[in-house]
């Protein structure tokens, strides 16, 4: 395996020297560049792999005593191997590691063309986990990490919540898991290594925060959230889902930074990906030929549709009372078509009544966001009012065919414990903000009518 010297002391990585661009590949704590060998070998034919095996606990060379390895010094080790490799318009590539994002807030990112984040720390999330907190709290403790990477050996506790048994959705071959302990069970140096990472986790967690929310600078964020979206709807033929989670990125985005490329680069990659799901996936081309015509199949793929149109038909003005309808005519009424069945019962009146309530309901979270002081809770308040109205959109949309249907819930009225006990977490955060607000209010001296307290951004966020 080839290595550089760097100032912290030998590196080994590895290095597929392909044509391609260059893609540098970072893993986690007490793992090495194995965590990337399928990647690898699927990326190998078109691009220029680098895998680094960093100073985190899974390394076979010692770093010199005096080598800085905290978060900040792991990160400049990174941007030193950028440029004694001579890598240029790279692409970082980060797994259950969230140190790249230093390199911008120290000045370091002249070389880095783009960065994907995959499930790595964040703002304060440092140390991310119980696993995280778990290692930091081994750190402090005299013999701690010793005795358990030697605990380590016994395979089912690798397992384990507090070790590696929430890290991934599938078991990481053992023989690949004794390779990255290996170092750390036999190697005094390497636990001394580790445990200077470890230590620094008040440190590393203002710098993290620090820098992820200089994240804002970075152009390209919306391609990930795009790419994983597609990944929901075709691995779980879920359109609701993939949708949902695709508009709250882009507007949570838009929201935090006030640019308007977001959006609109959002809704060309959400029309492209439209027409190529709808070329491509049977199961999208269905529920968009059934939007355009349900009665062209009125006993096949058109049924819900069709008898969700003559509910809300037969409900007329004022509908035909409650308990007078005939919901059990339409598959799933208490999911995804309940809102027919109460158009049926209590007619155009009832309906305009409950969409009232959803617009007002809508409409108070959304004050409530602008008046909020403090960023995480404007993003908070913002994100759950998106939800809640994106949900409503979608499904009463759907079932009263303005849009095509999708799988969602209508919060508060569709059958489900886990839609309800969402949608009430989600009530309990938004009194929660309220009532901080009203406190913050009141011990300032405020009252309504008076002069705001704070300055209403472009995006409807506060600064």
């Amino acid at each position: 395996m080839p290595e550089v010297e760097l100032s912290a002391g030998m590196i080994d990585y590895e290095d597929t020297r392909g044509t391609g661009s260059a893609v540098v590949l970072l893993h986690g704590v007490v793992m090495d560049g194995t965590l990337w060998r399928k990647v690898v070998a699927d990326l190998r034919p078109d691009y220029r792999c680098v895998v680094p095996t960093l100073p985190l606990g899974a390394h076979r060379r010692p770093m010199r005593w005096d080598a800085d390895l905290s978060l900040r010094g792991q990160a400049l080790l990174v941007a030193e191997f950028l440029e004694r490799l001579d890598l240029r318009d790279v692409t970082i590539v980060c797994n259950d590691w969230g140190g790249a994002l230093l390199l911008m807030s120290e000045g370091r990112d002249e070389r880095i063309g783009r960065l994907v984040l995959a499930a790595c720390e964040t703002f304060d999330n440092m140390p991310p986990g119980l696993p995280g907190r778990n290692l930091a709290l081994l750190g402090s403790i005299p013999g701690g990490l010793a005795l358990a990477a030697q605990a380590l050996r016994l395979r089912p506790l690798r397992r384990l919540p507090l070790t590696l048994g929430w890290m991934s959705k599938r078991a990481v071959p053992s023989e690949v898991v004794d390779g990255w302990l290996l170092p750390l069970q036999t190697q005094r140096e390497i636990r001394r290594d580790l445990r200077k990472y470890v230590s620094g986790v008040k440190q590393a967690r203002a710098e993290l925060l620090a820098a992820t929310e200089r994240l804002s600078a970075f152009d390209r964020p919306v391609l990930v959230a795009w790419a994983i979206s597609v990944v929901v709807l075709i691995q779980e033929k879920e359109l609701g889902a993939s949708l949902l989670f695709f508009a709250i990125f882009v507007v949570m985005l838009w929201v935090a930074t006030a640019r308007p490329i977001y959006p609109l680069s959002a809704l060309v990659l959400f029309s492209g990906g439209a027409y190529v799901a709808y070329n491509l996936f049977g199961y999208v081309r269905a529920r968009f030929q059934v939007w355009l015509d349900p009665f062209k199949t009125p006993q096949g793929h058109g049924y819900q549709i069709v008898q969700s149109l003559f509910a809300l038909a037969t409900g007329g003005v004022f509908g035909t009372g409650l308990g007078l309808g005939k919901p059990d005519l339409i598959p799933e009424v208490s999911t995804d078509f309940i809102f027919s069945a109460a158009g049926e019962e209590l007619g155009l009146v009832g309906t305009t009544a409950i969409l009232t309530s959803y617009a007002l309901f809508g409409a108070r979270v959304f004050g409530l966001a602008t008046r909020c002081r403090d960023d995480f809770s404007k993003l908070l308040v913002t994100g759950l009012g998106t939800v809640f109205c994106l949900q409503t959109l979608l499904i009463i949309g759907g079932v009263t065919r303005l849009i095509p249907l999708t799988g969602v819930t209508l919060p508060f009225m569709s059958y489900g414990g886990s839609s309800l006990l969402a949608n009430f977490v989600m009530i309990a955060l938004l009194l929660r903000v309220s009532d901080d607000l009203a406190a913050q209010n009141q011990a300032a001296g405020w009252t309504p009518g008076s002069e705001p307290l704070v300055e209403v951004g472009p995006a409807g966020g506060g600064r």
